[in-house]
């Protein structure tokens, strides 16, 4: 029967091998002037790399329902509308929160079978 391996050898090992590689990567200014270009463009937001996809895309939709004969579309705005403001300005209201949820779980009890309420049935 072959000697079970020692699990906490192994593990300690791992995390060895995994210590020395990320203190390799870290060295390396080539990786770390990439990783440093993605992160800044992901906290930057690449909103207008996708904005401008999704753009395309409609423009192909676009070219594909006059082939097609779908019928004219309605005029678009170029550019997409922008975000309506943010009500009470980004504050919390946790008293509008809490009686939101209160309502939803009015509406799941309303819908439970045996509540009475008439509803549960599906």
């Amino acid at each position: 029967m072959p000697k079970q391996p020692d699990l906490e050898r192994l593990a300690n090992a791992y995390l060895d091998l995994w210590q020395d590689q990320m203190t390799a990567m870290a060295a390396d200014p080539v990786l770390t002037e990439t990783m440093s270009r993605l992160f800044a463009l992901t906290s930057a937001g690449a909103g207008p790399a996708f904005s401008q996809e999704a753009e395309q895309s409609r423009d192909a939709h676009r070219q594909n329902s006059k082939q097609s004969g779908n019928g004219a579309e309605p005029a678009a705005a170029a550019g997409t509308e922008a975000a309506a403001a943010a009500p009470h300005d980004g504050g919390h209201d946790l008293g509008e929160l809490a009686r939101r949820i209160a309502a939803i779980e009015e509406r799941l009890v309303a819908l439970e079978p045996g509540s009475g309420d008439g509803g549960g049935g599906a």
